[in-house]
């Protein structure tokens, strides 16, 4: 993980994170498990990287930036039924499946904090989208 905030000037910060993780996970049945012999694995990598702007200017605290969310997922799952009694008839002997996936998940933001007297006004917009099986998008 690296993280870094700059002071440009008394009015203007600037921040950077940027983070990467690795998630692995594993489930493997013996050659004597019963009723069923089972193994699964899944894995998962993640790319992170957020940056962001704000700065004073008279009666306006701005904010503005980007995040970045990007991921690969892999997941393998087989099984073999080891005892076909305990089981529905037709139930298939055998299983395999193999997937994976790209994540992907950019953001934006803008918004502003305005003091008038003894009023504030806090107004802001933020765009996310999401891809990895579905797509979507919020505003």
């Amino acid at each position: 993980m690296f993280f870094n905030q700059h002071l440009s000037s008394p009015d203007l910060l600037g921040n950077l994170r940027i983070m990467s993780r690795d998630d692995l996970a594993s489930l493997v049945s013996n050659d004597l498990s019963r009723p069923i012999i089972a193994g699964q694995e899944r894995s998962f990598r993640e790319g992170y990287v957020k940056g962001s702007v704000s700065m004073h200017r008279r009666n306006h605290e701005l904010k503005a930036g980007l995040e970045v969310d990007y991921g690969s997922i892999h997941e393998r799952f087989n099984y073999i039924i080891a005892d076909p009694d305990r089981f529905d008839p037709g139930t298939p002997g055998t299983f395999n499946f193999a997937g994976s996936g790209l994540d992907r998940e950019p953001a934006g933001f803008a918004q502003d904090l305005l003091r008038l007297g003894q009023w504030t006004v806090s107004a802001g917009v933020r765009w996310d989208c999401y891809h990895l099986l579905v797509s979507k998008r919020a505003r």
